[in-house]
């Protein structure tokens, strides 16, 4: 791409409908759409997890599991927590560097740093679930079984995962890679 086409690009994208007053507000923190709806998303899961680990040693029987399954469990649910909290802080994070492929490399790492913590966050927590709930259980064939289609399903999950990260950050390497060219 080079500069005559970004700047007909430029020229020909389409106008925002939007007045210069909404363009502002939504660049405040507490009126943006996508971070309305995260701080949304954060509360609700921090309600839901609040209250599953208010209820879960009565209702999963904490009580009659092992101190090393209960401590997995909600060192699991804060990990999840502050996985999300740390996705919101970041999103939130204003990119300032002056050069548009400075700005777009910078949040290209801090997207793979990001994604990889993601990946992690998610197979540490489920680890953590699985060891709470199989920890004073006797296997048998038929809850082995149940164990593997459990097992599959999160790695199915994870995989997807991976990809839906790997295709995002692989997306911005490719704008990157146009400005470079541009250059």
């Amino acid at each position: 791409m080079n500069e005559q086409q970004l700047k007909a690009a430029w020229q020909g994208a389409a106008t925002s409908q939007q007045s210069t007053e909404a363009l502002h507000n939504m660049l405040q923190e507490g009126k943006h759409p996508v971070l309305k709806r995260m701080r949304k998303q954060l509360l609700i899961e921090l309600a839901g997890f609040s209250a599953f680990l208010v209820v879960y040693y009565d209702f999963f029987d904490g009580n009659r599991k092992p101190l090393y399954a209960n401590l997995l469990l909600v060192a699991g649910v804060v990990l999840v927590l502050l996985h999300n909290l740390w996705g919101y802080l970041l999103t939130r994070k204003k990119l300032t560097a002056g050069n548009v492929t400075v700005t777009l490399q910078q949040h290209a790492h801090s997207l793979r740093n990001w994604a990889v913590t993601a990946v992690t966050c998610r197979i540490a927590a489920f680890v953590c679930i699985l060891l709470f709930f199989t920890s004073v259980i006797t296997l048998t064939q038929a809850k082995l079984w149940l164990l593997a289609g459990a097992v599959a399903v999160a790695v199915v999950q994870i995989l997807l995962l991976a990809l839906l990260w790997a295709n995002r950050i692989k997306a911005i390497q490719s704008v990157i890679n146009d400005f470079r060219h541009a250059a």
